[in-house]
């Protein structure tokens, strides 16, 4: 039965798919392992152990219709999506509900014939098993009881689709169902238990698992299961129809990501469409909402029927309160009181008690059902969750979900248009946002290194940032940053820094995208040299260019130099751009002939721009070796832990050397101008039409030039073994430009070549309940930005298609870089024509990293051209 239009109830997600921008879990409270549950089996520790693997909560037929009158001599073909897998399983029906005996006449569990995916019916003859019931092929269910079939051989994996059909020879009565499912269903006359063609199922409604409450797997070894307590966002409303794009679905992904061993928990999704807090299903609501049977118990109620029967749970997810709000107009302590309820009565059980913040839901249903005084309701209950310590953990769903600009609605890239119910980017969002560590899980296995150890003490996380950032700076941290930021993520957006040599007049260290991106906009927030090094040759290069400069006069160095970023020169730069990628490839067929290993970085990440900005600028190509060098130095000296005398001296001689050879540069378009910028520009200095002096000029070509060209070649080179690791993508490139836009993106936001920036206070300020005092910096981690799960769901996948915010790789504000829109234009260009080139492309060896944190990014990396 499908819910009357007019209400649009809060009815079932599934497993919610990719990205989009604006996401994370802020996660409040101590992050709880799992918790031992249930009675002592007296079982040996390496007895196997029976673990949940799927589950559905049950409620009563509605009063008309199908569910109503029941099943007589019909058979039903369910599908159910599991979590975990084992080699043997074990089913469970439910008649909780019933108003009578039942009788199962067969019970069937099959595969999906993967011959026929166009048809779900359809299911592999060779796999078709028979449950037993006590030996028997039939068995009776009593009213209000279950009926758990016999230990079964029959292997499942993880994350696999089984199919359960179920008999009922007589009459069935009112039956016990889950009523939105995302999930097509099949009813047909007679026995079909045991067909595996599905055409004898006329009936296929998307909705309804009837008499069907969970699967058991045996496993070696489990730590339990994590239960989601949930209403209609966690029951998949919004997702995508047959697809498992339910939140909770898409969470177990994460964790069999994260742990592909066989200790990953199962995931057992308990949430019911249109469930509350303190109301049952029947119980009308305001306005005129009649209530209905389908919509179950009330929550404290379902924790007793649905939510502790389960086979091993260990952890608790709860995320109710929202239906109480629009459907019935309780009150925030009303909400408040129940979740603190539940809260107890879980932590009383030995199990993990998480909880999460109520999402927004302007726009949705008729007026009425949202208003200012309900939405003050739903923030009065979001802020006392974030600030409660009696969770072992709130998940800030609000923050993930919400539109910044509109805080009480949905992102829009999130809403499946009801206004309430998130689509399955919004699922992805939703999973990618539970922090694993709250389910007593580190992310390893597939998901790469683990993060570095932190110490959780009460409620607080300690974490020894002094420790972390040690880390951070060293070899290991220099070659993978990641980790460290991730950890870093999960301590907030900011934190106090203590005193580093390095840093002595830095106060703070933010990696949160907003905070960043906060800071980099604010043009109050300026540029500050080290105390003391003001008359260095470097700082004064730096210090008089538009890229380190404070307005009024950035304002007016930009203004000259945005005029030579216009569309029509960047339009005059693709034909050379096209003409240096060619000549770059053959260069790497010759070279790279009969197998031999070629540098990426020498052959091609390298000379493209270094050759493309040369001639943009106007620099000898046979000056190149000379004036890398250069930068080089000045790139040492940049790295947060550089600014040693040693690299400070190289520093000073680079930038001086680079001041002289501008100089005669300037010179000599004075003599012979060319097409160049330089004899563009210096002919309007002379002309008296820029407001710039010639040290200014040098000054902006040293930087400029630096820029552009070395974050360049660290997006080709850090960019191409993301690259390889999705051949699909490769292949797709040439001739997608839209991909292709994606993809320079996605390279530029995981791997930015700038990993640190500092901005210093203009006042005393508070960040985030951080304290920043006037000139005091913020050490701004770009990269861990670019990583930050609240705008990124799933931060560490790399997705060209991903959309969201853009990242910070080139800044934003007053101070991004005008160089990027070359960047992105030599990487639309060159890469469809690497992999057209070279398809079977292959990195052979380990690649080397530059070892800075200022600028990261790989130096050499041994590739075969595959020719």
């Amino acid at each position: 039965m499908s819910t009357p239009k007019k209400w649009h109830i809060m009815t079932a997600p599934k497993r919610w798919q990719l990205i989009a921008a604006a996401t994370t879990a802020l996660v409040v409270g101590a992050p709880a392992l799992v918790a031992t549950a249930g009675p002592d089996t007296g079982e040996r520790r390496d007895a196997p152990v029976w673990a949940g693997s799927w589950a559905a909560a049950v409620t009563r037929g509605n009063t008309v219709g199908l569910t109503n009158t029941g099943l007589n001599n019909q058979s039903i073909r369910m599908i159910v999506h599991t979590t975990v897998g084992g080699p043997r399983l074990r089913v469970r029906l439910s008649n909780l509900y019933g108003e009578q005996a039942v009788k199962v006449g067969r019970a069937t569990i099959a595969r999906p014939d993967a011959s026929t995916p166009d048809d779900l019916s359809d299911v592999d003859a060779g796999s078709v098993r028979e449950l037993a019931f006590d030996g028997s092929a039939s068995a009776a269910m009593n009213r209000g009881a279950e009926l758990l079939s016999d230990p079964l051989d029959f292997p499942v994996g993880e994350q696999e689709d089984l199919v359960v059909t179920l008999y009922f020879p007589v009459l069935t009565g009112p039956v016990t169902f889950h009523g939105t499912n995302r999930q097509t269903t099949f009813i047909g006359a007679t026995d079909l238990t045991g067909s595996a063609a599905g055409t004898g199922f006329t009936i296929r409604p998307n909705c309804c698992w009837m008499f069907l409450s969970g699967i058991d797997v045996e496993r070696r070894h489990s730590p339990g299961a994590v239960v989601v307590l949930g209403d209609s966002i966690g029951d998949g409303n919004g997702s995508t129809v047959n697809a498992n794009k339910r939140w909770p679905d898409l969470l177990a992904d994460r964790l069999i990501d994260a742990r592909p061993e066989v200790r990953t928990p199962g995931v057992l999704n308990l949430s019911l469409g249109g469930s509350r807090l303190n109301h049952e299903g029947t119980e009308p609501g305001t306005g005129g909402f009649p209530g209905y049977h389908e919509l179950g118990p009330n929550a404290l109620a379902r924790l007793n029927e649905d939510v502790f029967p389960q086979t091993g749970v260990r952890t608790v997810v709860t995320h109710l309160g929202i239906n109480d709000i629009w459907m019935t107009g309780d009150s925030a302590e009303a909400i408040i009181a129940s979740l603190r309820q539940i809260n107890r009565q879980v932590k009383a059980r030995g199990l993990t008690s998480l909880v999460a913040t109520l999402t927004p839901y302007e726009g949705h249903g008729n007026p009425g059902v949202w208003t200012p005084e309900k939405e003050a309701t739903r923030q009065a209950v979001n802020a006392y969750l974030r600030g409660s310590d009696e969770f072992d953990g709130v998940l800030d769903f609000d923050q993930v979900l919400r539109d910044p600009a509109q805080p009480s609605r949905l992102l829009p890239a999130y809403d499946s248009g009801d206004h309430i119910h998130p689509n399955d980017l919004g699922n992805q969002a939703l999973a990618d946002a539970v922090p694993l560590r709250l389910l007593g899980l580190t992310p390893s296995g597939r998901r790469g290194p683990r993060r570095p150890d932190i110490r959780f003490l009460g409620r607080k996380r300690h974490v020894d940032v002094e420790k972390l950032l040690s880390g951070l700076y060293s070899d290991e941290g220099r070659q993978n940053p990641y980790p460290f930021y991730a950890a870093l993520h999960e301590l907030g957006p900011i934190r106090e820094l203590p005193n580093r040599p390095e840093h002595s007049t830095v106060s703070a260290v933010a990696g949160g995208y907003d905070v960043l991106d906060q800071l980099l906009r604010d043009p109050e927030w300026y540029k500050q040299s080290p105390p003391g090094w003001e008359d260095e040759e470097i700082l004064r290069t730096f210090n008089s260019s538009m890229m380190f400069i404070n307005p009024p006069d950035h304002t007016r160095m930009r203004a000259v130099f945005a005029k030579t970023f216009t569309p029509r020169r960047l339009g005059e730069l693709e034909p050379v751009i096209v003409r240096v990628t060619d000549a770059m490839l053959d260069r790497m067929a010759e070279a790279g002939a009969g197998g031999a290993e070629l540098d990426f970085v020498a052959d091609f990440a390298y000379p493209i721009p270094a050759l493309v900005m040369a001639e943009f600028i106007g620099l000898p190509e046979a000056d190149l070796p000379w004036y890398r060098q250069r930068v080089d130095w000045i790139d040492e000296f940049m790295d947060v832990a550089g600014k040693t005398p040693e690299r400070l001296a190289r520093a000073n001689t680079a930038a001086a050397e680079l001041r002289g050879y501008y100089r005669e540069l300037i010179a000599d378009r004075r003599r012979r101008p060319g097409e160049d910028l330089i004899s563009g520009l210096v002919e309007a200095l002379d002309g008296g039409g820029v407001d710039l002096t010639e040290e200014e000029l040098i000054s902006n070509l040293i930087v400029l030039f630096n820029a552009s060209f070395v974050t360049t070649v660290y997006m080709f080179s850090n960019g191409l073994p993301l690259l390889l690791a999705h051949p699909e993508v490769v292949a797709a490139l040439p001739g997608d430009d839209e991909l292709t836009r994606g993809c320079v993106d996605e390279v530029l936001r995981m791997e930015a070549p700038v990993h640190f920036l500092a901005r210093a206070a203009p006042r005393d300020t508070v960040l985030h309940g951080v304290p920043v005092a006037k000139d005091e910096n913020v050490l701004m981690l770009i990269a861990a930005a670019n990583r930050d799960p609240a705008r990124f769901p799933g931060p560490d996948r790399f997705d060209p298609r991903r959309g969201g915010p853009p990242s910070l790789a080139f800044g934003v504000g007053l101070h991004f870089c005008l160089g990027s829109a070359v960047s992105r234009l030599e990487g639309r260009l060159a890469l469809p024509r690497l992999f057209a080139r070279f398809p079977k492309l292959q990195v052979t060896e380990k690649p080397v990293y530059s070892g800075s944190l200022f600028l990261r990014g790989i130096d050499t990396m041994s590739v075969t051209t595959g020719g």
